[in-house]
């Protein structure tokens, strides 16, 4: 992309309030591309958990949700951070996929039970 076209996007995004997919149509480029160009251009604004910091206790907190076998969906609800982060400081300690289908398997049975009770399903991460 030539500068020219990078001011072009810019101008468009600040005046006409274009989405990211919106200028990523426009110009013929990747929502990714656009993101680049605004954040050179100082228009983005950060995610929250792309500033998450951890520290000694954090990590002594997910080590012992995880160590309980914890899935890492529940562990990044319940601590706060996204389950990248996890995968980042913990990899490899997620649930292998036998758990995943025995816990599937699981709800799915509850669920059943459940239903011929005429109660409300057990919700997952999922939903």
């Amino acid at each position: 992309m030539t500068f020219r076209d990078e001011d072009l996007l810019v101008r468009e995004r600040t005046q006409n309030k274009l989405t990211y997919r919106q200028l990523a149509e426009r110009f013929n480029i990747t929502q990714k591309t656009v993101q680049r160009v605004l954040d050179k251009h100082g228009l983005t604004t950060p995610r929250p958990e792309a500033s998450f910091r951890v520290d000694d206790a954090w990590k002594a907190e997910v080590e012992r949700l995880l160590d309980e076998d914890t899935p890492y969906i529940e562990v990044a609800r319940t601590m706060g951070c996204n389950t990248q982060t996890l995968r980042r400081h913990f990899p490899g300690r997620g649930w292998k996929p036998e758990q995943i289908g025995r816990h599937g398997n699981a709800v799915r049975k509850a669920n059943r039970a459940l239903a011929r009770q005429g109660q409300k399903p057990i919700k997952t991460g999922r939903s």
